[in-house]
């Protein structure tokens, strides 16, 4: 049987693309054109400097640098479309914002189905509100922004994030007592971790926090607090790995960026951890149980003492698959 076709897009972020990919081909599709975007900017020569450096300091166009990827990764992309000879089956395009809509619509000439998913709040990146209406389907993991905007745009849809199958290190030696947390330096999180970080020292229990971060006046600033803040953020396949040694995830809302539940939600869900999240979201899930996720606030830290030394609860295997990539990958390709 014929494999099916795709054309991929998708940041670069924390090298996740390797594993969508792997993920792909498990379930017989052929990625026939990977293009990453936001990827680091590299200066192509000395030209490129000194014509940035006029726009910057002469010109004053404090955009121009962003502008430049914006439309160097386009032509890059629409160097590709033009090499395809046949007709794509699908198209899957993660932040369609951090493309033209010439590029979109090109691209869409290409494929037999274009669907999007962005993985933001709609408002972080409002330029993607012009995008919309090209794809097929548009789905948003945030169910604030399909209840707001669904009546305006009728290919728009909810769905969730979903996990991996990343396969468990069998070797792994889990801590006994442990809690992890690996994720961006964001402010709006110090205050959860700091509290949170103090609490569980205190009570005895293990506790990793690696935030990427490499500004030197922030990582002084919080020189006081438990955090092993990194200079390069670990890749998906590596974080997986090192989550894998601990018996529970920490995991924090962004109520300014999204209302929706992270990745990490679903990977302690497939892989068998116990979750401490402040994202009262959660409660209205199938897979919610108390004696595996615990939504702290406030006024109930001392709970998270006994959530950990009660044993977990087995979900329906059923109910675990419904947010594996397999499904997801699934139901936004129809």
């Amino acid at each position: 049987m014929k494999k099916k076709s795709i054309l991929l897009i998708i940041p670069v972020h924390f090298e996740l693309y390797k594993d969508v990919i792997q993920s792909l081909k498990n379930i017989d599709f052929e990625v026939i054109i990977l293009f990453v975007t936001d990827k680091p900017f590299v200066y192509r020569g000395i030209l490129d400097r000194l014509n940035s450096f006029v726009h910057k300091n002469i010109l004053a166009e404090k955009n121009f640098k962003k502008s430049l990827i914006f439309n160097r990764e386009n032509e890059d992309l629409v160097f590709q479309l033009d090499s395809l000879s046949e007709i794509l089956d699908y198209a899957l395009i993660i932040r369609p914002d951090l493309l033209a809509l010439d590029t979109l619509l090109k691209i869409k000439n290409k494929v037999g189905k274009m669907v999007a998913y962005q993985w933001d709040g709609l408002n972080r990146f409002p330029s993607v509100f012009e995008r919309i209406k090209v794809f097929d389907k548009f789905y948003v993991f945030d169910h604030t922004d399909y209840l707001k905007y669904k009546n305006e745009f009728s290919n728009i849809d909810f769905i969730t994030n979903f996990y991996l199958e990343i396969p468990s290190d069998n070797d792994v030696v889990v801590y006994p007592k442990s809690i992890c947390f690996v994720g961006s330096y964001l402010e709006g999180r110090m205050p959860y971790i700091k509290q949170l970080t103090d609490f569980l020292q205190q009570e005895n229990f293990e506790i990793s926090v690696k935030l990427f971060c490499d500004n030197e006046k922030t990582r002084e600033k919080y020189k006081d607090i438990e955090v092993d803040f990194i200079n390069k953020p670990l890749s998906y396949r590596d974080m997986v790995m090192h989550v894998q040694q601990y018996e529970a995830l920490l995991d924090f809302e962004n109520p300014s960026i999204h209302q929706g539940l992270s990745f990490r939600i679903f990977e302690a869900l497939f892989y068998g951890k116990k979750i401490i999240t402040n994202n009262p979201l959660v409660l209205s899930f199938d897979f919610y149980h108390p004696n595996n996720i615990f939504v702290w606030n406030k006024n109930n830290l001392y709970g998270i003492k006994d959530f950990l030394e009660i044993p977990m609860v087995k979900i329906d295997p059923c109910i675990v698959e419904k947010y594996s990539f397999r499904n997801w990958i699934t139901t936004v390709l129809d």
